[in-house]
């Protein structure tokens, strides 16, 4: 393999044999986020593009092709993700990202510096493919386009791809990956073949602290929700991503669910002290079980806007608040 770090890629690279020995126009991987999906669906494309794969069939991390793809340069390979994603793994690697994102110079996206980077995957991105959907291929062999993570894309680029998985090129594979499908057209997952992977739930929650940017702050809180303060732990947030803040907040919620139902959770399992605490707590609310489940569906909602919140304060105070109710009603 050409990425070697995280070592679940071997045992992903097993679960997904019967993907790779029956080859679709288009597939859907699906795994927890922050766990380095993207980073495995380019070693998917990578091993396909190898000149001298290894024994297991993954891509050998050393010829002229897995070069090219490991810098972003493969011309038979493009990377499609949001201008937001692309500035995070820019940030999070020293020699930079390259030149695989689709339709950032195309779509004249420079803009000022002040601007803050699109999360949404646009349609200029998706028809930016569509030159490169045309060429034939530079190496002889097939064409890769991976995409994700799949939720980003916003409807007018979800209809644009939905054309193009209709109607594929030639000897052009789509790799899309998604860590949830919240938004994603059942037109599109008709399309696709799909492959869930797993991860074990203590490292689900090393990979999600780690890519973190408000867990130091956020989960002591969480493991006092029972006592959720809404206006102080607002004023506590500050300025942070909504999006990251909501998903922390959804995801101690589903492993309350589980630990109330005598599971081990998923995301925090540093925490399981503090779960099995407030699953107690619960049990004792004569509502508990169905103010969970209404303050989650409520919280997952909030999700829709979370990249575009008029007053982030007033949002912060209802998403505290909705954890506060969980267990004052």
């Amino acid at each position: 393999m050409i990425k070697r770090d995280l070592s679940w890629f071997s045992d992903w690279w097993s679960a997904t044999e019967p993907l790779r020995s029956r080859p679709a126009a288009a597939v859907l991987v699906t795994g927890p986020a922050h766990s380095g999906l993207g980073e495995f669906c380019l070693e998917l494309a990578a091993a396909d593009l190898c000149e001298t794969p290894l024994a297991d069939g993954s891509a050998c991390g050393g010829c002229p092709s897995c070069g090219w793809v490991s810098q972003g340069q493969h011309p038979d390979l493009r990377w499609v993700r949001s201008d937001a994603n692309q500035e995070d793994d820019q940030a999070g690697s020293p020699e930079g990202e390259s030149e695989l994102a689709v339709g950032a110079e195309e779509a004249g996206a420079a803009g000022s510096t002040d601007k803050k980077a699109s999360r949404d995957i646009r349609i200029e991105q998706i028809r930016g493919l569509a030159t490169f959907a045309q060429v034939s291929s530079h190496r002889g062999g097939r064409r890769y386009v991976v995409l994700g993570p799949a939720a980003d894309l916003n409807f007018a680029a979800a209809n644009a791809l939905l054309k193009t998985l209709e109607e594929p090129a030639d000897g052009l594979r789509f790799i899309l990956f998604a860590d949830r499908l919240e938004g994603l057209p059942k037109t599109i997952l008709s399309r696709c073949r799909r492959q869930h992977l797993h991860l074990p739930s203590s490292l689900v929650g090393q990979q999600y602290a780690k890519a973190s940017q408000v867990a130091q702050w956020l989960v002591p809180l969480l493991a006092q929700a029972d006592r959720a303060d809404p206006m102080a732990w607002a004023q506590t947030a500050g300025k942070a991503d909504v999006r990251q803040v909501l998903e922390h907040c959804q995801l101690w919620l589903l492993d309350l669910q589980r630990v109330s139902r005598g599971l081990a959770p998923r995301s925090f399992d540093a925490q399981t002290a503090d779960l099995v605490r407030q699953s107690q707590l619960l049990g004792r609310l004569n509502t508990g079980s169905l103010q969970l489940n209404y303050r989650l569906s409520a919280l997952q909602e909030m999700t829709r806007s979370a990249d575009h919140p008029l007053n982030p304060r007033l949002v912060f105070e209802s998403i505290f608040g909705h954890l506060h109710r969980v267990f004052h009603a």
